[in-house]
């Protein structure tokens, strides 16, 4: 199978879905990180066709990913905004973030066999970073700092990974002759 940059950027921008958010926050000291994945559901991805894409499907559930999550983000790293406020909107949010979840766990069955090996440490990390969310609005409402580092550094952790999939994406561009511009600082 060729190169093909369209599927490279979908993964991309599936990879990277937070980067510039949680890359501002960062922990003071190391904690235990636990992960737990959202619920499994039967519900079908956001497709009606046998089959689906990255770059179509994908690519949507990416944008709402990031959308949900920069304003869960943004509540939380606003000072004006009180514990008690940040949970609601908490609460509000984070069952979108688990449907994307769930939507992109149902993709498995639809994207071809290249895409999905592909595509299944992407959804890993995308579990991961609903754990983030999901542990941070229990650090905030037990107003615990400890819990809350613990939550940023799953958050984080689940960047960091997501950066290193980008740049190995970028590694097989470039040796197959493509220049990808996002791809400079890896």
């Amino acid at each position: 199978m060729g190169f093909r940059p369209w599927f490279c950027c979908a993964v991309v921008l599936m990879v990277c879905g937070c980067t510039a958010e949680t890359q501002s926050a960062s922990p003071t000291s190391a904690a235990r990180v636990v992960v737990t994945e959202a619920p499994a559901t039967t519900r079908p991805a956001t497709t009606t066709s046998a089959s689906c894409s990255l770059e179509d499907e994908g690519r949507d559930l990416v944008r709402e990913w990031n959308r949900v999550s920069a304003e869960l983000l943004a509540q939380y790293m606003d000072t004006s905004v009180t514990g008690d406020q940040y949970i609601t909107a908490s609460e509000r949010l984070l069952p979108v973030l688990n449907r994307v979840v769930r939507d992109f766990r149902s993709m498995r069955s639809c994207l071809s066999a290249p895409e999905r090996a592909m595509f299944e440490p992407v959804l890993v990390t995308y579990n991961d970073k609903f754990s983030g969310y999901s542990a941070l609005e229990t650090g905030v409402r037990i107003s615990s700092p400890a819990a809350q580092e613990t939550a940023i550094e799953i958050l984080m952790d689940a960047n960091a990974r997501s950066v290193a999939m980008a740049c190995e994406i970028a590694e097989i561009a470039r040796a197959s002759g493509q220049n990808l511009p996002w791809a400079e600082g890896c």
